[in-house]
């Protein structure tokens, strides 16, 4: 078949040159489609990433909302036992979340018998050595700061700012009285249902992470 050539390119039968490239119309789909695919790919990255980060902070939440529990029964325990010179004492005594004051004949609560407040909250703390329990503004939030005084190898959260030696956190703490109920009429509390409640920012918005638990005064029938 013989061939016509135009300069130095071949011309077939029908006087046209054959196509040797996409054209312009076929560049701009192919970019076009190139751009979504690597836009859906960012879009399914960042929010692989935005679920990685609301997974890490809520383990982080549930941490700290139940460690404020552990360390109110810690705390009461320890009440407990200081108190234990004097059986008459325990019926009341088991609820302080103040100093507790031993002696051979009574237990005294720097807060009184009866320190469960429902207008109050309370912020708990751990410094490394020590719990404390702090009254606090009622529905006031108490931040966070990971603390490592001496290494790397002894961290803990608590409320206390350390300075350099602390790093602030994202969450926010709040434990408060929700019910109270005295079963042996006596006068003092026998039940107390206590909140404690973290809270941490998340796209604009926060996020909750809430534990409930009672603590009964169960000793006081072995007091009588």
């Amino acid at each position: 078949m013989n061939k016509i050539y135009c300069g130095n390119k071949p011309i077939n039968k029908t006087g046209k040159r054959p196509s040797l490239g996409f054209g312009l119309l076929e560049t701009i789909i192919g970019v076009t489609i190139l751009s979504v695919g690597i836009l859906s790919i960012l879009s399914v990255s960042t929010r692989l990433i935005s679920v990685q980060d609301f997974v890490k902070n809520r383990e982080g939440a549930i941490f700290l909302s139940q460690d404020g529990f552990e360390i109110i029964k810690s705390r009461l325990e320890d009440n407990f036992n200081k108190c234990s010179v004097d059986l008459g004492s325990l019926v009341y005594i088991w609820n302080c979340w103040g100093t507790i004051t031993a002696t051979a004949s009574e237990c005294t609560c720097d807060g009184g018998p009866d320190v469960f407040l429902d207008t109050e909250g309370y912020k708990v703390d751990f410094n490394g050595e020590n719990w404390s329990i702090t009254p606090v503004a009622l529905n006031s939030w108490e931040p966070f700061f990971y603390n490592c005084p001496m290494s790397e190898s002894f961290c803990f959260y608590s409320h206390i700012d350390l300075g350099s030696y602390s790093e602030a956190t994202v969450y926010k703490r709040k434990i408060s009285v929700e019910d109270r109920a005295d079963y042996n009429g006596d006068g003092y509390d026998d039940m107390v249902r206590i909140s404690s409640v973290v809270k941490w920012p998340e796209r604009g918005d926060y996020k909750y992470v809430t534990t409930t638990s009672e603590f009964y005064n169960w000793r006081w029938r072995k007091s009588k």
